[in-house]
């Protein structure tokens, strides 16, 4: 494994055994504002810590499915900045954008969940839309910022593992996206060069969802085709490779992980939460009271059941706590933190019998850090809740992850700074494929 670049207690995919099969990084309330801090949070520090645990992610670069393997993507789990003062709106959008876009230069698919202060003076409309990095490629839900995608699998460098090299195969997009991919035969995916020429696209074979379809090198910097290998594959193919009208597109052979990402920013009448600092008339909003509201819940439900009809497993990601509530021996303050509907969240993850992890921020000095078991039908659950970066001064303090989920479900959380490090084995006899 590679040297790291922040200091923390032991390395926890060391300690465990078995093929890797995806990596991702997270960081979560980076509450980043060029303001003075306030009290412990140090909220202009949150641009060199990003950039510091920027260099961390990207420093790891081997094969798939190695010891080095790089990271699949980046996820930040919400309150990612935090307002200017007088609640300036321009300022603020100002805020987000100097941060995401230091989020953004790891070059690595990077996903947003949407927390309470990324709405304090803002709509959840228009934190999406400063989310530069995010990927195109996700099944969307309900509610914005509610969806879900894969990672997992795929053939190496070059040929593939066997199958065709990255620029031939099957150009396929989707109607709502303005981007082209390079399906190969071994249903893996390569992204061309943004933005694709209209020539490009008029060939490409529209498909319903992209990420069906799995990426091939992950986050290992091939995934996107350079400018010259994506011209080559726009000249010389025209749709699918397969014989004869109408094409159709290469079987599918979904990835191994299945990652949910939900938004808890709703009211208890299903209300998206927006400026709950400043809050419309009649609003009735609050940081302490966070919900999944029941479209979403039931669209979890589905997207769980076609995962588990895959042979996937899945890891969830919300920025409030899921581990309080009822049902739940925890501290008032866990509590407070935790989504109001969280037994049913809890209930429907233990059914769907897939759910490895789930993973949170919110509570900035997690106690406990982390609960295991949410009951009979998933006593092996692990509801993980990470440190805030915006905590303390960037001389001496950090918060973000690296996390390595292995073929026998294992889950291993390296924790650098101020986040807790732990390897968490799955039921016995749980595997995936690498």
């Amino acid at each position: 494994m590679k040297a790291l670049l922040f200091p923390f207690t032991a390395l926890s995919a060391a300690s465990a055994s078995g093929a890797v099969v995806g990596r991702f990084g997270i960081v979560t309330d980076v509450h980043y504002a060029d303001i003075d801090a306030g009290g412990t949070r140090h909220y202009r520090d949150s641009l060199p810590k990003m950039r510091d645990a920027i260099a961390t992610f990207t420093s790891f670069s081997g094969p798939a499915g190695s010891e080095d393997a790089a990271l699949d993507f980046i996820v930040e789990l919400g309150d990612l900045k935090d307002k200017a003062a007088g609640n300036d709106v321009n300022a603020t959008i100002g805020y987000l954008d100097a941060i995401e876009s230091a989020l953004a230069s790891s070059g690595l698919p990077t996903y947003h969940v949407l927390g309470n202060h990324d709405v304090d003076i803002l709509d959840q409309p228009t934190c999406v839309a400063h989310a530069q990095a995010q990927p195109a490629d996700v099944a969307h839900g309900p509610a914005l910022g509610a969806y879900s995608f894969d990672i997992g699998g795929g053939g190496g460098g070059g040929g593939g593992g066997g199958g065709q090299p990255d620029g031939t195969g099957c150009l396929v997009a989707t109607a709502s996206s303005p981007y082209v991919w390079v399906v190969h035969n071994d249903s893996t995916r390569n992204l061309l060069s943004k933005p694709a020429p209209a020539s490009c696209r008029a060939k490409a074979l529209v498909v319903g969802d992209v990420g069906v379809y799995r990426k091939r090198h992950g986050g290992g910097g091939a995934y996107n085709l350079n400018a010259t290998l994506s011209a080559a594959a726009c000249a010389q193919l025209d749709g699918c490779a397969a014989p004869g009208p109408p094409p159709s597109a290469p079987a599918t052979v979904p990835g191994p992980l299945h990652f949910v990402v939900l938004n808890g920013n709703f009211d208890a009448a299903a209300v998206p939460w927006a400026a709950i600092d400043a809050p419309a008339p009649g609003s009735d909003f609050s940081w302490k009271s966070p919900w999944v509201p029941s479209p979403q819940v039931e669209w979890l439900a589905q997207d769980l059941a076609a995962a588990a009809a895959r042979g996937q497993k899945a890891i969830v990601f919300v920025h409030y706590r899921v581990d309080g509530g009822p049902g739940m021996h925890q501290s008032g303050w866990v509590n407070t933190c935790t989504l109001d509907n969280a037994l049913v969240v809890r209930d429907v993850l233990a059914s769907s019998g897939i759910v490895l992890a789930t993973f949170s921020g919110h509570d900035h000095y997690p106690k406990p850090p982390f609960t295991v078991g949410a009951g009979p039908m998933a006593p092996d659950l692990l509801m993980f809740t990470h440190s805030a970066m915006v905590e303390g001064p960037h001389a001496t303090s950090n918060a973000y992850s690296v996390v390595t989920v292995f073929d026998n479900c294992t889950v291993a959380i390296d924790g650098f700074g101020n986040t807790t490090s732990l390897v968490h084995g799955a039921a016995p006899g749980c595997t995936m494929a690498a």
